[in-house]
């Protein structure tokens, strides 16, 4: 089951607000790994609801990039509180980096935008059709 950014909000509110521990939690989403329900936790109380709901347009630069991933190779800190520290919302995202880094470089290490909307085939045949009949139409 893939896990919303909604999915995670409730999660966390269930927990903070309701005081459902973190053991229903995971049952109730089908035994999702506790420890990302503690690091979803910990990321609410840091940075609050936005960082799940505001995620639009998220960009990542190449220097914020760097510096995450220098903190975890150069120093004793884990990949999750420096996750954490950045408002990652999933700390694979920084291990992504990493492994990015090591396999290429500094080079390999870009500025991150978010993705164009995604249109399927049959949308966008459907789009190209009704293009021409307004097209005809005028």
């Amino acid at each position: 089951m893939r896990i919303t950014q909604e999915m995670k909000l409730k999660m966390v509110e269930e927990h903070l607000l309701k005081g459902k521990s973190l053991s229903h939690i995971s049952q109730d989403y089908d035994n999702y790994d506790i420890s990302n329900i503690k690091y979803y936790v910990n990321l609410y109380k840091k940075f609050g609801s936005e960082v799940f709901l505001n995620r639009e347009g998220k960009v990542y630069y190449r220097d914020t990039k760097l510096l995450a991933i220098k903190r975890v190779l150069e120093g004793s800190e884990s990949i999750r509180s420096v996750a954490l520290d950045f408002g990652l919302t999933d700390p694979t995202i920084l291990q992504d980096w990493i492994k990015n880094y090591k396999n290429k470089g500094e080079a390999g290490v870009q500025d991150t935008y978010p993705r164009k909307n995604y249109v399927l085939k049959d949308d966008r045949a459907r789009n190209i059709v009704d293009k021409k009949l307004k097209e005809e139409n005028e």
